[in-house]
């Protein structure tokens, strides 16, 4: 016979409601009753049946995690930093890739109200595409939802405040979001920004000139000079938090969330 959550309500000396509010993460329950509920259903091997709960409560407690490719080094650190938040609330991932084409796009958004996806989180999704699901986005700022983008106003200052030479940018690897971050960057309204240089790699600067080396992966211990570090890690744990946050109405939901990136020298 399976184990209802009438049974996990009279092991946990509590009424059904509580045990339905424990089990969704409600505020309203005290952390002590929410662990009493969790260990009574944990001792009967008690599991939510995902379907009543779809029609019970409107959620599904599924997000779309969406990148245009996930063949770029960062997106597993991304998706860590992501799935520590979403873990304790008992959220899971659906990973899609759109390769970066329209017609992917949509195909993804399909299958995902298919699924009745909450919402989604989208590493620089199409400014084009009409999205019609509470959406967080990493790396473009957007009109409808909410934003997670590198504070680009910062890393200039702290570039100017380092060399008042003209900044030559080496991106040491080829990705669509280093590809999309360098176009913001250069267009960014700043007097640093308006002398950058783009090298290629293996293309040397003037002897005046210093170098940020732009790369998502960790420098090599034998690199010296200038380093951006990107904290996927921290990306995701953020994108995590704010979209349960926009999910549930409570706590910090600011529109537009900027992290800014480390420039550290190795010597």
């Amino acid at each position: 016979m399976s184990v209802t959550m009438s049974d996990v309500a009279h092991l946990a000396g509590v009424n059904k409601a509580t045990v339905s509010r424990a089990l969704k993460g409600d505020p309203r329950i005290s952390v002590a009753t929410r662990e009493k509920v969790w260990k009574a259903a944990k001792t009967l091997g008690y599991e939510p049946d995902a379907v009543a709960r779809v029609l019970s409560t409107h959620t599904s407690d599924l997000v779309g995690v969406i990148f245009n490719s996930l063949s770029e080094p960062w997106t597993g650190v991304f998706l860590a930093g992501l799935e520590r938040v979403l873990l304790r609330h008992r959220v899971e991932m659906i990973v899609k890739s759109t390769s970066g084409k329209d017609e992917q796009s949509h195909n993804v958004l399909k299958a995902l109200r298919s699924r009745r996806a909450d919402g989604l989180i989208w590493v620089d999704p199409p400014s084009s595409l009409k999205i019609d699901l509470p959406l967080v986005s990493v790396g473009r700022v957007l009109e409808n939802g909410f934003s997670i983008v590198l504070n680009l106003g910062s890393l200039c200052e702290k570039l100017g405040s380092l060399s008042q030479s003209p900044w030559s940018l080496c991106f040491l690897e080829k990705s669509t979001f280093l590809d999309s971050f360098m176009k913001q960057l250069t267009e960014f309204p700043h007097p640093v920004a308006k002398r950058f240089q783009i090298l290629d790699q293996g293309q040397k600067a003037s002897t005046k000139s210093p170098i940020l080396y732009i790369s998502t992966l960790p420098p090599n211990p034998q690199d010296n000079g200038y380093f951006l570090h990107i904290p996927f890690f921290e990306l995701g744990a953020i994108a995590g938090r704010v979209f349960l946050n926009s999910l549930q109405d409570r706590g910090v939901r600011p529109v537009n969330v900027l992290m800014t990136p480390t420039v550290a020298l190795r010597p």
